[in-house]
């Protein structure tokens, strides 16, 4: 017999003990006094007998039979396992008749089975029933007993419960599996089914241990698990049964662990089944075996130890089907929450990771897909693990595949969101960088994505202090997203939304201050100006919103009076068009924008426009502009085709995140800051308010009272922060009140005795107040006459000075009229008393230090050149001073006595000084800048090329500074080395296409303008070119200390022009940079034209003037016949400047290359003897690159199993098929932007041309009979087109330096007149070493997206003011 021989103690048993009513039955005992006796034997007897009535009680009614089955339990419950089985004679047949187990009563069913284990239990190890279908019907009383475990309060239950512990303790069911008879084989299959069925979360606690003994002994005992049992026990493991039943599910995993033989290895012959048939076994859950190995990783993963081979076998495939399909096979086990496959079997985890490098797309998709599901759910549990699929995601951000990236992008941030900690600052950041990718698709990904995860992180500490840790993985994010402003398919349209999305309504106004300034602490200058930027175009969006509503309401209120009801009066149609095409240019798409501003005007709802009134309102709350703007998209309606439209606007035009609650929240934090003299929030908070200030004035309307408190404060950085605050948004003192007069009396004593920070911000507030009117007016008077006095009586202490200067400064930029009111007083002051002042004759001890008395002299010039910034057209005096000051500045440049200049520190700071004054003077007056003072101001870029490169930079980008001073920076990019020269070459590559920006511009409202003089035209039009600026940089080298004279140049083959070739070659690469060589024809124009003029101001220069041109001249011909561009004729004419330049009526001519040789005319006449193209290598000019060291693994750096049907292409292919996007070099043009289009002023004045357009009238030389003609002229340089022969080795220039160019002649006789045909480049020392090198990257000539130009001009003006 299988029967246990072991039972516990039968007083033990959790049976149900029913009490007995005192009545007798027929032949039976009294109950209650039977029930007293302990006696096994007697209890035995007592059993027997109540056996002996139960074929009596058949008869009878449910009563009766139930409560003497109840008394047999009870009774037999009291006799232990091999005590006094022989008194049990009659009994057992009693329990087996059929009318018992077949009683239409479940209940007395129940106890008849109850009864029966007991009889089992008592006779074990023997067996009462020799019979087996006598057995089956007692099993079968089992099973229908086992039915009634599932509702552990109702009365059934303990009895039954009793029966499965009866079970469970001997093993009473394990005979099923040696029955015979008919029926038998369904036994086992359906004890397993009805346990399953009958456990649940509610009984569980009570019967699942047992449950478990019972199955698992069951497994045990058998020789092998049927299909049936396997199926009941996998069904559990799975869906839907696992969320259906936890309870069988938790069975199901406790018979998976605890059965390590037959179990296990049905399981595996499962699996192995499923996955070699491919779903399609005979097994009915063969289809369902990716479920059920991902639910064994789970379980026990040890039960896959024969399946993991066959996985492995197919990831190494190298049909793509079966890896891909294994790879999610595996990956899933791996992934599951709670698996430990990862940790059992690292060597296949070691394997499956080279899937990341996987040849197919596809895989390395999933993979990333994989990587994100292991990482959040934590199934590492490996530091080093982690780390290594950190790794593996971070080199699929620049894989070369859009999609593998696009899924590396969601991965990284799908964890990022749910489990931060797990994703690396580092890999986060590299999904911040695919902001920059070539592609769109991943670029708007990455963005809205990006949005996410700090929406989630924000929602995480909405209530509480962020952690450090925290703060340092996230708060670099809305960089990054701000940083896409500058991406042409994102732009700020797409970046506002996200921006406005980060913060749900329920954080507070005092945390998301807080987030935002710890942003910013992690912001840098390009996102800085993005942000900027972004502000410039909400302010834009919002002033034309205005005037739109106000047009409406001017409208509906002039229809009112007229009794025209809601129709619209006095305001034209196409007043409305030009509004709603205002609106218009601040969407993606302005013409479908204007067809939605047209269907939003044409909306009757009345509540919809008083709503966006409210937006555009500063003191609009966050809570409020969210509910204004739910109502007016429910009024719109979703079905509406202006409602993404409509919903876009909302942003735009709402003041959130950024109005006037969150500005009054950060002045809360500034105050806070500055009592705990908290250093870093503080300055952050400063810095934002001063953004804000700058970009949005309107938020700090009423804050009077807080910025009085900040202007009074006793830290002198937080004093500067506020004057700067307040000079941007003066409208924060509109109106009268006692803060403001606090405020501008603050002011006025500032600008006498503050910094000159300071005082210059301070009057530049009181200027713009005065300019208001109102009782301000007199505020500015006061101080500046008090300066003016001051210094009329030379009262002006050095203490106060720089103050002082920084006022009159101020003054003379914003308030010219009372500038020039006490002109005399501060012109003498400066140039007699501050500019006489001696300076020290020995340089100081620090070398490097300038003397205050040199600092207070170059903020002198300073504040004259700042008083020149107001036209002089029409104003004598204007003009006069302005001829005035650029003496002054002459002198200073061109001064050499050690007291008046300086020594060492001194004469230089004093020289830059004047250099940047007369820049400043220059922006609005450059015709009245002598060549002279040109060439001395350019000179000064080489001595201090880090100030003035900036400088010049920022002065033709930021301010129309005109193009001629892009030569002093094209001459530093040709002669400086290292780190200055590139800084130089970069300032030149952000010049050339915001010159030709403008020039656009020119051509564009020239073009508008009727009755016009073609021929004049193109030569104003040339101009404006980019490459006008040729002139003046072969002018500027032509007098340069270091060019050499006539005889010293043609000596060894001109080797002394090399630096000369350096910068016409900078000069040549920035304007071909970019562009499709469309440029090219107008820039032979003007190089050849300079042939025919000469020196105004030296004849001797006239010989390097020539030789420059053609150094210039053959470097473009280089470039377009390397690149196959068009060289021909130009159509348009070219002038010259008349103070540098002197037309002569025949091109320039140079000596015959021998004795009685013909004289040399026309291209490249002038180049020295000998001189051949070359490309020349300078070293030291590039800093070596900071390269983020990669993360070095185990598996990611092991040598890859030879399989190159699975594994990626080689690293030089990968890395020629991405390119990842660069950020385009822009540049912020400020509020003060004047484009080279003032009205109708559309020429340069002083070109050697009479041309005459609207109020400008500019006199020039005359121009002389034929003057296009010559060697130089159309029709010759058709013929220089067709004698010019292509370069016969050319080579490709993979230096990123420019090339230097040797230049040479053929010695052949030519006849008088005859051009000279270009010289043959050779390759001699093209690649020296035998070093290949990268090719120069060039930018896109793509406009500015920080460019105010982009704004709609009024707009744009609006927001500037």
């Amino acid at each position: 017999s299988r029967l246990a021989r072991d039972t516990p103690d039968p007083d033990t048993r959790v049976s149900g003990k029913s009490t007995f009513s005192k009545s007798k039955s027929a032949g039976a005992m009294n109950a209650d006094e039977e029930m007293e006796n302990n006696d096994p034997t007697e209890n035995a007897a007592m059993a027997e007998d109540f056996g002996k009535t139960i074929k009596n009680a058949l008869n009878g009614g449910k009563g009766p039979l139930l409560k003497l089955m109840k008394g047999i339990s009870e009774t037999l419950s009291k006799v232990g396992q091999g005590e006094d089985g022989g008194e049990l004679k009659t009994l057992p047949k009693q329990l087996v008749l059929k009318g018992l187990l077949s009683h239409k009563d479940k209940d007395v069913r129940l106890y008849a089975a109850l009864c029966l284990s007991d009889v089992l239990r008592i006779f074990a190890p023997e067996e009462p029933f020799q019979d087996d279908d006598t057995l089956k019907s007692v099993y079968d009383a089992f099973l229908d007993a086992f039915a009634r475990l599932d509702e552990p309060s109702a009365a059934a239950f303990q009895p039954a419960h009793a029966l499965l512990q009866n079970v469970a303790t001997i093993g009473l069911c394990v005979p099923m599996l040696d029955l015979e008879c008919p029926g038998a084989e369904r036994l086992v299959p359906q004890l397993f089914e009805v346990l399953f069925a009958g456990v649940n979360p509610a009984n569980s606690s009570l019967i699942e241990e047992d449950a478990t003994k019972v199955l698992g002994t069951m497994l045990e005992e058998a020789e092998e698990v049927s299909p049936e049992v396997l199926t009941t026990i996998l069904e559990r493991l799975v869906q839907p049964f696992k969320g259906e039943n936890s309870a069988s599910h938790n069975l199901a995993c406790s018979l998976v662990r605890k059965s390590e033989n037959n179990l296990q290895l049905a399981v595996q012959h499962f699996l192995v089944d499923a996955l070699s048939s491919k779903g399609n076994g005979k097994h009915p859950l063969s289809k369902r075996g990716a479920d059920v190995l991902e639910a064994l990783a789970v379980v026990d993963s040890t039960a896959l130890v024969t399946v993991w081979p066959t996985i492995m076998e197919e990831l190494q495939n190298d049909d793509a089907e079966p890896r891909a399909k294994a790879v999610k096979l595996f990956g899933r086990a791996l992934a599951t929450p709670g698996s430990t496959v990862a940790k059992d079997y690292a060597h296949y985890l070691t394997q499956f990771l080279r899937r990341f490098g996987d040849k197919l797309p596809e895989i390395r998709v999933e993979m990333c897909g994989w990587g994100a599901q292991f990482l959040a759910a934590g199934a590492a549990g490996d530091a080093a693990v982690a780390e290594e699929i950190a790794g593996y995601l971070e080199d699929r951000l620049i894989d070369y595949e859009e999609n593998v990236r696009i899924a590396a992008v969601s991965a990284v941030c799908d964890v990022a969101e749910t489990t931060p900690r797990a994703v690396d600052p580092e890999l986060l950041m590299a999904v911040g960088e695919r902001m920059l990718d070539k592609k769109a698709n991943v670029r708007q990904l990455a963005l809205k994505r990006l949005g996410s995860v700090y929406r989630a992180y924000v929602a995480r500490f909405a209530e509480v202090e962020t952690p450090s840790e925290e703060s340092q993985r996230f708060d670099w994010v809305p960089s990054a997203l701000l940083r896409g402003c500058a991406q042409p398919d994102i732009r700020h349209h797409a970046v506002e939304p996200v921006l406005v999305d980060l913060f749900s309504a329920r954080v507070s106004v005092e945390r998301r201050s807080l987030f935002w300034l710890q942003a910013l602490c992690k912001m840098d200058d390009r996102a800085a100006k993005a942000f900027n930027f972004m502000l410039r175009a909400k302010q834009a969006v919002q002033a034309d919103m205005r005037r739109y509503l106000e047009l409406r309401q001017t409208s509906r209120a002039m229809s009112a009076s007229q009794g025209g009801g809601d129709g619209e009066g006095g305001v034209s149609e196409e007043e409305f068009k030009r509004a709603f095409a205002a609106l218009a240019k601040h969407f993606p798409e302005p013409g479908k924008a204007a067809g939605f501003a047209e269907k939003l005007h044409a909306m009757k709802d009345g509540n919809v426009f008083r709503g966006i009134a409210t937006l555009l309102k500063p003191e609009t709350s966050a809570v409020e502009t969210l509910s204004v703007s739910q109502d007016i998209l429910k009024r719109v309606g979703g079905k509406h085709p202006a409602h993404d439209w409509m919903r876009l606007l909302l942003v735009k035009i709402s003041q959130q995140p950024f109005g006037n609650e969150h500005v009054r929240k950060v002045l809360e934090i500034v105050v806070g800051a500055s009592k705990e003299k908290s250093a870093g929030s503080l300055t952050s908070a400063l810095e934002h308010l001063v953004q804000l200030a700058h970009s949005a004035p309107q938020a700090f309307v009423g804050t009077a009272k807080e910025l009085a408190g900040l202007i009074t404060h006793r830290d002198a950085a937080v004093v500067t922060a506020a004057c700067r605050i307040v000079a941007s948004a003066a409208t924060c003192l509109d109106g009268p009140g006692v803060h403001k007069i606090k405020v501008c009396e603050r002011l006025k004593v500032l600008c006498v005795e503050g910094t000159a920070a300071q005082a210059k911000h301070a009057a530049r507030t009181l200027a713009k107040l005065a300019a208001a009117g109102g009782t301000a007016k007199g505020y500015l008077k006061d101080v500046y006459e008090r300066v003016v006095e001051d210094a009329r009586d030379d009262d002006l202490l050095d203490s106060n000075l720089p103050a002082a200067l920084a006022t009159i400064q101020v003054v003379g930029q914003e308030a010219s009229g009372l500038y020039f009111e006490h002109l005399r007083d501060i012109e003498s002051y400066i140039v007699d008393r501050l500019l006489a002042r001696p300076l020290p004759k020995h340089a100081s001890r620090a070398g490097s230090s300038v003397s205050a008395a040199a600092e207070m002299q170059a903020r002198g010039l300073k504040a004259l050149a700042k008083g020149c910034c107001t036209g002089a057209a029409g104003n004598t005096e204007a003009a006069e001073y302005v001829q005035r000051v650029l003496d002054v500045m002459g002198k200073v440049l061109a001064e050499t006595d050690p007291t008046r200049c300086g020594v060492g520190a001194d004469r230089t700071h004093l020289r830059v000084a004047a250099a940047k004054a007369t820049l400043v003077v220059a922006r609005l007056h450059h015709p009245s800048v002598t060549p002279q003072l040109f060439v001395a101001v350019s000179l000064v870029a080489e001595e201090a090329p880090e100030t003035m490169i900036a400088k010049l930079q920022h002065g033709i980008v930021a301010h129309g500074l005109h193009q001629a001073y892009a030569a002093p920076v094209a001459l530093v990019a040709g002669r400086a080395k290292g780190e200055i020269r590139q800084t130089a070459k970069e300032a030149l590559a952000a010049i050339v296409p915001c010159v030709r920006r403008r020039a656009i511009a020119v051509k564009a409202a020239a073009s508008k303008r009727p009755n016009q003089d073609a021929a004049a035209l193109s030569r104003t039009l040339l101009t404006h070119s980019p490459e006008y600026f040729l002139t003046y940089l072969a002018f500027l080298v032509s007098h340069h200390p270091a060019l050499p004279d006539r005889a010293v140049g043609e000596e060894e083959n001109g080797a002394a022009y090399r630096w000369c070739q350096q910068v016409m070659s900078a000069a040549v690469t920035s304007l071909v940079a970019g562009t499709s060589g469309e440029s090219v024809p107008a820039a032979f124009k003007i190089l050849r034209k300079l042939k025919f003029v000469v020196d105004a101001t030296d004849e001797n220069a006239r010989h390097g003037l020539y030789v420059l041109s053609d150094i210039a001249l053959l470097a473009f011909y280089k470039e377009a016949t390397k690149r196959g561009w068009d060289t021909g004729p130009f159509p348009g004419q070219v002038a010259f400047p008349r103070a540098f330049f002197t037309l002569q009526h025949k091109a320039a001519t140079n000596r015959a290359t021998e004795d009685g040789g013909n004289i040399r005319v026309g291209d490249y006449s002038h180049l020295p003897v000998g001189f051949e193209i070359k490309t020349a290598r300078h070293t030291g000019d590039h800093a070596p690159r900071d390269r983020k060291p990669k993360k070095q693994t185990t598996a990611r750096n092991a040598k890859p199993v030879a399989e190159p049907s699975r594994t990626m292409p080689g690293r030089a292919a990968r890395k020629a098929a991405y390119v990842d996007g660069e950020e385009g070099d822009y540049a912020e043009e400020e509020e003060q932007q004047q484009l080279a289009v003032l009205g109708n002023e559309l020429v340069t004045p002083g070109v050697a041309k009479l041309v005459s357009y609207g109020v400008r009238n500019v006199l020039e030389l005359p121009a002389p009979p034929n003057w296009d003609a010559g060697a130089s002229d159309d029709e010759t340089e058709t013929q220089d087109d067709e004698t010019e022969t292509k370069d016969e080795t050319e080579t490709k220039d993979d230096d990123d330096s420019d090339s230097e160019l040797e230049i040479a002649t053929t010695k052949k006789k030519k006849p008088l007149g005859a051009v000279n045909t270009p010289p043959k480049v050779s390759s001699a020392g093209k690649r020296g070493a035998g070093k290949q090198r990268k090719d120069v990257v060039t930018k896109e000539n793509v406009d500015d997206p920080y460019d105010d130009a982009n704004l709609d001009a009024p707009a744009a003006k609006a927001a500037r003011t």
